[in-house]
């Protein structure tokens, strides 16, 4: 049982990272989300730098105390879409920062260009590095119906758990997309919790996870303002969410009713 006194952390959000030299190769939708690999290595220095300790997902969540960290001096790192520079780039960096990470993946991708193998993510695990459920495609889970919704819920969870041999309690909506009916069918699915992309701290124990996305251009102090809960950060990023979300709504329901 989780200790639900314990103080809120930030859960960071993570996608895919870059060499110097190949931005050009992500799409143009995507670039905001693709960090370059030596800011990555300058925020995980920056997170040690402000006395903060990498946790695991699972002991966020289930309260467990770090050794050698004060309460609330602890944040979270997690990757979502399973793309091959989780391996290739965040990886060898995380290791070297003794940092360990969660990573969302979409099962129907595990294997094919530009993605993890299992075998990649049974390497990564073995180092303390986990894994969970981000749909087994990468779709608006939303606009599925009842049985559509659970086969991309199930299906997910059992070929991770087949894969890797552990349980998958976390579940990660692709484009951040949820409602009342996903919780619910997480819930039906079997997972613990569904990790969110609402820009606010997360608390040990919830139904859903609060994560915070990490930009391109989140530098080492966006990155300290993160961690420590700053809340002029965090009041823009919900006026920023707030502006967005209706576009965005109105964005989706035309591609859907085309």
């Amino acid at each position: 049982m989780a200790n639900r006194s314990l103080e809120r952390a930030a859960v960071l959000m993570f996608h895919g990272l870059i060499l110097d030299g190949t931005k050009a190769e992500v799409p143009v939708r995507q670039r905001k989300y693709w960090i370059n690999a030596r800011q990555f290595s300058r925020q995980l220095q920056e997170i040690a730098a402000a006395g903060y300790h990498v946790q695991s997902l699972d002991a966020f969540w289930h309260g467990a105390n770090i050794e050698g960290a004060s309460s609330g001096r602890s944040t979270v790192v997690t990757f979502d879409d399973g793309t091959a520079s989780d391996y290739e780039i965040a990886f060898p960096r995380l290791l070297e920062a003794g940092a360990p990470a969660s990573f969302f993946l979409n099962t129907a991708n595990v294997g094919t260009p530009g993605y993890l193998t299992w075998s990649e993510a049974r390497e990564m695990q073995k180092h303390g590095m986990t894994f969970y459920s981000h749909g087994h495609e990468h779709v608006y889970l939303t606009r599925l119906d009842a049985a559509a919704l659970a086969f991309q819920l199930r299906r997910s969870r059992q070929m991770l758990e087949d894969n890797l041999g552990r349980p998958v309690d976390f579940f990660s909506p692709p484009f951040g997309d949820c409602n009342k009916r996903l919780l619910e069918a997480s819930r039906a699915a079997g997972y613990k919790a569904v990790c969110t992309s609402r820009s606010l701290r997360a608390r040990p124990g919830q139904p859903t996870v609060n994560r915070v996305a990490v930009y391109a251009d989140s530098g080492p102090e966006t990155i300290r303002r993160m961690i420590t809960g700053n809340s002029w950060f965090y009041a823009g990023r919900l006026a920023r969410a707030i502006l967005i979300r209706v576009p965005k709504q109105i964005i989706l329901t035309k591609e859907y009713a085309s």
